[in-house]
């Protein structure tokens, strides 16, 4: 996967390499900036799974942990609407959709939501009496924070969509665009390297393997 994403990345950032030596206009201009950021989103998503997330996975299995039946209903409901939002940000990326980008922007609230009653959840889970209660929160909170990370580099995606010159007006975007979501989501605790970008179809299949986590 890494290799074949590489391949890709550097394909993908020499296209837009020969195309930034050509005489653009100040809106190609601006949409090649977007087009850079949404390569530097999708990497870090990349990053965010196949880094962080199998890393958890596989910690969880050395140490035996196994997940409680009320933090899986937790992420099963959680790790959807991630999907969702992740789906329609890729619409706007290669469709340019405006409906897309405002599914984005008005699924903030819902993720917010979603990830209150995580942080509840997991508190009350933290004094539970169970066999390696703290392995298992350490696991479990970790997969709720990635989630949470992958939404919030969706988000950005989904802005970095916007034609030259446009963004999200109104409601919906203040809802998508301002503040931060429950906890933390500082891109900065990330590294990435200098962006690499995916069709669509393999970075899907990793967010869409996230569902298949916990069991």
């Amino acid at each position: 996967m890494d290799d074949a994403v590489d391949e890709l990345h550097g394909k993908i950032i020499t296209y837009l390499g020969q195309i930034s030596q050509q005489s653009l206009t100040e809106g190609q201009t601006e949409e090649l900036t977007k087009l850079m950021a949404a390569a530097n989103d999708l990497e870090n998503i990349g990053d965010l799974i196949e880094t962080n997330l199998v890393t958890l996975g596989l910690r969880r299995r050395e140490q035996q942990v196994v997940i409680s039946d009320a933090t899986r209903e937790v992420i099963e409901e959680f790790h959807p609407a991630v999907a969702r939002a992740f789906d329609a940000a890729m619409s706007a990326v290669t469709t340019k959709s405006v409906e897309a980008r405002r599914v984005v922007a008005a699924m903030k609230q819902e993720i917010n939501r979603l990830a209150e009653s995580a942080a509840l959840h997991e508190a009350r889970r933290l004094v539970a009496e169970e066999p390696n209660r703290l392995p298992a929160y350490t696991v479990e909170m970790g997969v709720l924070e990635n989630l949470k990370r992958i939404y919030y580099f969706t988000k950005r995606m989904a802005r970095a969509a916007a034609p030259p010159g446009e963004n999200l007006t109104g409601e919906a975007a203040n809802s998508a665009f301002l503040g931060t979501i429950v906890v933390t989501d500082d891109p900065t605790v990330i590294s990435h390297n200098t962006g690499q970008i995916e069709s669509g179809g393999q970075y899907h299949h990793l967010i869409e393997d996230v569902g298949t986590f916990a069991t």
